[in-house]
């Protein structure tokens, strides 16, 4: 019996401390996103070695929508529920490093050479299309998987102004 106790006390305080530690979605991503554009423009730009398997320059993506929430994110037939997301703040030559490839740049992405980056990472890679998502400002983000990053604006509209430069 004193084992059984001992077993359902550890089950709740790991429960308790799995819900602690998780990481929220920051403001203003949950939401219905529309998907206006990919970069790099070109297949052939993405050639090199990804973990996740090739990704490929689709343009049939643009105007379909993706559902993010705390717990589910949905984009098309894929969903991923629960997808841990753990949010980082990255200076730009460390976003370049881990994210940048395919001959995309900070500039054709609407970044400046200089700053931080805000970073999503899934803790459920390869369930959904992307692995990341990049906070561009409070109306644009993009996904991104192994160097294709697909361009997204909230879908009801609403267009909020540029952040400030740090």
């Amino acid at each position: 019996m004193k084992a059984f106790v001992q077993l359902a006390l550890a089950t709740v305080v790991v429960t308790y401390a799995a819900g602690v530690l998780a990481q929220s979605l920051p403001a203003g991503v949950e939401g219905t996103w529309r998907i206006t554009g990919q970069q790099p423009k070109k297949d052939r730009q993405l050639t090199g070695s990804c973990a996740a398997g090739p990704v490929r320059v689709d343009r049939s993506l643009k105007g379909t929508k993706v559902q993010l929430s705390e717990k589910e994110m949905v984009w098309g037939s894929a969903t991923a529920h629960d997808p841990m997301p753990a949010v980082h703040t990255l200076e730009a030559a460390d976003f370049m490093q881990q994210y940048i490839r395919g001959g995309v740049t900070l500039q054709q992405l609407g970044f400046p050479g200089t700053g931080k980056i805000e970073v999503i990472q899934l803790g459920a890679p390869g369930t959904l299309p992307f692995d990341a998502i990049v906070v561009k400002d409070p109306s644009t983000i993009y996904f991104t998987r192994c160097g294709l990053f697909t361009e997204a604006v909230h879908a009801g509209g609403f267009v909020a102004p540029p952040l400030p430069q740090q």
